[in-house]
């Protein structure tokens, strides 16, 4: 046997004994280490920054005023209650929906009636609607009222009039019916007569943070819920119907009449001094938009 010559066997170059004749040897590798260890050592070692999750945590001083396209839970099937009936069942039309703008603090001061606040709703959707320059809004509530209940049940928390400085001070749009409750149970023979305006507060507040406000007239909400009278019970003040409470929940249903929104123009900041002279000249501006508005409609439930 021809002895291997030194530095032609490769057992030498490798630097590894050479094993006996005879016998097989299995020339071992180093061993791999697994991925699932090193992955586990790196979990132990690095202190990694965790992935994005894509959801932004809330500001600290975010504002707590929900929109209506961002609601969910009960506000999604609201919100999807809410356009329903504006495009299906009133068949809400809009006019002059340009007056309003299209930034910056806003109020908007409306008529208001109805046993259930549907002209809030209808409201909100047709600013979120508005062809070029949707706009969301905030509808303050009267405070202890049921509007203000059904608010923190839909949304988390009940924005009132007492809101109404901090939501006109972050520039958002709210929306206001200084009648209050009491135009819920307004008889059938004064409809579309303005009750008082209260609220002054809130008109300070207009005159504080410099917003301006869009006086507002809707014809149909207040021929939803005809009330024939007023029922004094325990202390409440319950209107009586054609259908309520002779049909029970079903008489909660409106009437499908033909809505019209009518927004009207601006009253730009410092325009007013004073609340009460600000009330007074939205006052007059609503009365006599739906004055024109009713003298031109032909039917209720068509328009």
């Amino acid at each position: 046997m021809t002895p291997d010559v030194l530095g032609n066997d490769p057992f030498e170059r490798l630097g590894r004994v050479k094993p006996k004749t005879g016998k097989k040897s299995k020339v071992r590798s180093k061993p791999r280490t697994s991925a699932k260890k090193t992955s586990k050592k790196k979990k132990k070692d690095d202190v990694s920054v965790p992935r994005s999750t894509g959801k932004q945590a809330p500001a600290e001083n975010a504002p707590l005023y929900p929109v209506l396209s961002r609601l969910t839970g009960p506000g999604l099937a609201l919100r999807t209650i809410a356009r329903l009936l504006y495009d299906m069942y009133f068949r809400v039309k809009l006019e002059d929906v340009h007056n309003v703008p299209v930034a910056g603090p806003l109020l908007v001061v409306a008529n208001h009636a109805g046993m259930l606040p549907y002209d809030a709703l209808m409201l909100q959707v047709g600013l979120e609607r508005r062809p070029g320059m949707p706009r969301s809004s905030r509808v303050l509530a009267e405070p202890d009222s049921l509007a203000s209940r059904l608010q923190g049940f839909f949304s988390g928390r009940a924005v009132t009039w007492r809101d109404a400085h901090d939501a006109l001070s972050s520039g958002h749009a709210v929306l206001f019916f200084p009648e209050g409750c009491r135009s819920l149970t307004k008889p059938y023979v004064d409809r579309y007569r303005l009750l008082p305006f209260s609220g002054m507060d809130v008109f300070e507040s207009v005159l504080n943070t410099r917003a301006a406000v869009v006086p507002v007239a809707i014809v149909g909400s207040e021929e939803a819920h005809p009330v024939l009278a007023r029922l004094n019970i325990l202390g409440n003040t319950v209107p009586l119907t054609p259908t309520w409470p002779l049909f029970g929940p079903l008489g909660l249903i409106p009437l499908p009449v033909k809505w019209i929104i009518r927004f009207g123009e601006p009253i730009k900041p410092g325009e007013m001094k004073t609340p009460e002279g600000m009330s007074e000249a939205v006052r007059r501006r609503i009365t006599a938009m739906l004055a024109e508005m009713l003298s031109s409609r032909k039917s209720r439930f068509f328009g």
